[in-house]
């Protein structure tokens, strides 16, 4: 597989949000659901947007993320998927594997802190009555692979792990996409859309 100059990619991320049991933060209020945003890429430049909801500790964010990608207008040309981190809205875990069977498009999920899957799995055997089954695809994604990406202020290091694609691609396709932060192009701007929402 040979990394295209301009890759199409489209960059997944979650709104900020508070949970339904507790007092409003920073003008959020409560709720149940929480804005999720698709910003698709040409390289670095932004081409188009998608939205949806997923609930927040739910389990539908992987049917949720598919259907977005899939009612894009970009659908037919997105090459790659990059999701920050493994979960949104909280502990609604994507599961990739099934994302990239149903859709044959790599996804990889990136983060700028070592995902700490211990203690995220102790969390959800603490607090969900199907701590099991969102373990499976925890296991699932597997622990993730350290870059060290240069933006020109010199090295940094974020966390990756690849589906549906060589680690060498994904390490050539993040490193084309990090050009203004550490954060890849498509999950930066998802992020500063998401956080006005």
């Amino acid at each position: 597989m040979i990394l295209k100059q301009h890759p199409i990619v489209i960059g997944i991320d979650d709104a900020p949000f508070v949970f339904a049991n507790t007092p409003p933060s920073n003008n959020i209020r409560p709720g149940t659901t929480v804005p999720v945003i698709g910003a698709t890429c040409k390289g670095v430049h932004l081409v188009g947007l998608d939205r949806i909801q997923v609930t927040i500790d739910g389990r539908d964010a992987t049917d949720q993320v598919r259907t977005m990608i899939q009612s894009s207008k970009h659908f037919r040309e997105i090459q790659y998927i990059l999701l920050d981190g493994v979960a949104l809205g909280g502990f609604n875990i994507v599961d990739c594997e099934a994302i990239y069977a149903a859709l044959d498009i790599p996804i990889i999920t990136v983060s700028v802190k070592n995902p700490d899957l211990p203690a995220m799995e102790a969390a959800l055997q603490k607090h969900f009555p199907d701590a099991k089954e969102r373990i499976v695809i925890l296991h699932h994604i597997g622990s993730p692979v350290e870059l060290e990406v240069d933006i020109g202020l010199g090295p940094n290091i974020i966390y990756f792990k690849p589906f549906g694609i060589p680690v060498e691609i994904a390490q050539d396709l993040l490193r084309v996409l990090c050009k203004h932060s550490k954060v890849p192009e498509p999950l930066r701007l998802a992020h500063l859309i998401a956080s006005v929402l």
